[in-house]
């Protein structure tokens, strides 16, 4: 495979030996290295700047922009693994891709039994006709202190019809040993996750359509009227909020990716109707597939009002923490100043599905305390671009009340 001045890597003429690896496990692979053959000298991969491939030299870390990147046998593993508790391939549409508006999206949550540095991802997207597609990339350092989640972005013909991943994970140009689920990842056909074996191999079977067809976006079956916040009633409080989220091929919202508020008493007003609103999912072909809208909402005391949904383009989002947007203040009289510490978990749609007490507290102020972040709206965390779980320590201070 070569690699170009732009980074972009065409691996091709790897012979059928790596496609027939696709099907195995992790272990069956055997122990790899990555390297790469430039000006005559060959050298290991052993980490990368982007999609960049790096080198170590005499004269320190040096990128390589051009050359031919192939697996060798390697003697072992590096030490620790990684257990892959989760992993999963979407389907996604992108109008802004140059791909054609399709993408795979994949994800994998990890254990690491120790911290891995330098690392990167080595992806096979094996389809059931047409040529494989390969990947490299550098991926965040993985650490012991808890999941992490490991997600790509892959470009796809969206007339593939079926197919498998296969991949490897490497630090410090070592390949890391992974136990997953048996059970391969498949890429299957648009619409067709849920369909029986027999009509995904049926499907997997017909001719391959090249042309790119007519998509049609998300459309609300049965919209959840917006309300007006009642603490601001009276207030004569108006303006506008505005939330981004994607849906599955179900047409159920999986993730927020950003809330925008005029008044923070907006969020769960707006919260409530994206998640209580009916939707039918974007389709391609007449098939169902995952989408990301856009959606603003005007409020005012007499009417407010849902505007229409416009699909986008999946955003280019920067790793973030979870963001508080919406924190009501816990009613409670104190008699003396006080600190309650909690833990609490948001999940991808920015909700806390779980509070907990950072050290044992029996205190009214505690209870209240736990009573009212679980009504707090967030932006979720960012990883690697993508939403994800994660979970905060928050302090909240009681101050005696004259």
């Amino acid at each position: 495979m070569k690699v170009s001045n732009g980074g972009r890597i065409n691996w091709l003429g790897l012979g059928i030996a790596l496609l027939v690896l696709l099907a195995t496990r992790s272990g069956a692979w055997g122990q790899s290295r990555l390297v790469i053959t430039a000006n005559g000298e060959t050298h290991t991969v052993v980490s990368m700047d982007g999609n960049v491939p790096m080198i170590q030299t005499s004269a320190g870390p040096q990128r390589v922009e051009a050359g031919e990147l192939k697996f060798e046998d390697a003697e072992r593993f590096t030490d620790g693994a990684l257990d892959v508790l989760k992993r999963d391939a979407v389907l996604g549409q992108d109008y802004g891709s140059a791909s054609g508006l399709f993408f795979f999206q994949f994800r994998a949550l990890v254990q690491a039994e120790r911290d891995f540095e330098d690392c990167f991802i080595v992806f096979v997207i094996a389809p059931a006709d047409g040529d494989p597609t390969y990947v490299v990339h550098e991926i965040r350092d993985i650490d012991s202190r808890g999941t992490q989640q490991i997600a790509m972005t892959l470009p796809v013909n969206p007339g593939f019809g079926g197919g498998t991943f296969g991949y490897k994970i490497f630090s410090r140009g070592e390949e890391v040993f992974r136990r997953e689920p048996e059970d391969p990842v498949m890429l299957t056909e648009i619409g067709q996750r849920d369909a029986p074996s027999s009509e995904r191999a049926e499907s997997r079977a017909a001719p391959v359509e090249r042309n790119r067809g007519v998509g049609e976006p998300v459309e609300v079956v049965d919209e959840e009227l917006l309300d007006y916040p009642k603490s601001l009633l009276g207030t004569g409080n108006g303006g506008y909020a505005t939330a981004v989220f994607s849906l599955d091929e179900k047409g159920r919202v999986f993730e927020l990716l950003d809330l925008k508020v005029d008044h923070p008493a907006y969020a769960p007003e707006v919260m409530k109707s994206v998640l209580g609103t009916i939707y039918r999912p974007g389709l391609f072909r007449g098939k169902p597939i995952v989408a990301t809208v856009r959606r603003s909402y005007f409020f005012n005391e007499f009417a407010p009002f849902s505007e229409a949904l416009e699909t986008i383009p999946y955003p280019r989002i920067e790793d973030r923490d979870a963001m508080v947007v919406y924190a009501p203040v816990p009613a409670a009289v104190s008699s003396k100043k006080r600190k309650v510490v909690l833990e609490v978990r948001v999940d991808e749609l920015g909700r806390v599905d779980q509070v907990r007490l950072a050290k044992d507290d029996d205190s009214p102020e505690a209870t209240v305390a736990k009573e009212a972040v679980t009504n707090w709206q967030f932006l979720p965390a960012i990883v690697d671009g993508y939403p994800a779980v994660q979970m905060l320590q928050l302090p909240i201070s009681f101050e005696i009340k004259e």
